[in-house]
């Protein structure tokens, strides 16, 4: 009886400090849309890429660019409060993990972006454009769970989903390169510069697919803590 009552305390006290620190729960849902939006964005531009000119393409850059201040100084402002607050409603290091995560997704989203201008391509490859569309996707699962992390019996199923995404990534890549080494492809064997630009824009885009999976993990990992 007794431990039940402490139970009851330690439940009771424990919910006070969540509705004190929701905060956190807000500054990493506004991450998770400035990185949702930001793999919109990047999809989107792929996708238009070649009805665009070069000032058109140059503005999608440029977004991506706003994106990325705007994820920076988010993360900045939950470093701050993770200073200024000793209670947090989850795991310090969970917060800091996904805040840093997320950021990541973002930078290196621009830093794709920003390779396709200074690449100076002139289409799209379809494998870029399924690698973009599993990313936003994965985004959007993402931002979802985080949307649920004040009810984690609800996360699951969106973290699944971004795990089953990055399967299908991870077949897109592999046949994407074992394409690029083609042997037989006589565009592929003498263009290497060609090459050499399309496997470092598709490993780029594998590295946040992979990235993506590893927030979906943290989230579920967090989710199993406070269930």
């Amino acid at each position: 009886m007794l431990n039940k009552g402490r139970a009851s305390v330690m439940k009771r006290i424990k919910e006070f400090f969540l509705l004190k620190d929701d905060k956190f729960f807000d500054l990493l849902l506004k991450l998770a849309d400035c990185s949702y939006v930001s793999s919109r964005e990047f999809s989107a531009f792929l996708n238009d890429f070649d009805k665009l000119d070069d000032q058109g393409r140059a503005d999608r850059v440029k977004a991506l660019g706003r994106l990325e201040k705007e994820g920076d100084a988010l993360v900045a402002t939950i470093a701050e409060e993770l200073y200024r607050n000793f209670i947090t409603p989850i795991d310090r290091e969970d917060i800091h993990e996904l805040g840093s995560d997320l950021d990541t997704c973002i930078d290196m989203l621009e830093e794709a972006a920003k390779k396709i201008s200074y690449y100076r391509f002139e289409k799209i490859t379809p494998v870029l454009k399924s690698q973009a569309g599993i990313v936003e996707e994965q985004m959007k699962g993402i931002r979802n769970a985080i949307a649920h992390l004040r009810n984690p019996v609800s996360i699951k199923p969106e973290c699944r989903k971004v795990l089953e995404l990055e399967d299908k990534a991870d077949d897109i890549y592999e046949a994407a390169m074992a394409h690029l080494f083609d042997p037989d492809d006589v565009l592929l064997v003498n263009n290497a510069l060609l090459v050499i630009k399309l496997k470092d824009l598709y490993d780029e885009l594998e590295d946040i697919c992979d990235l993506n999976q590893k927030l979906a993990l943290v989230i579920e990992g967090v989710a199993i803590k406070h269930v």
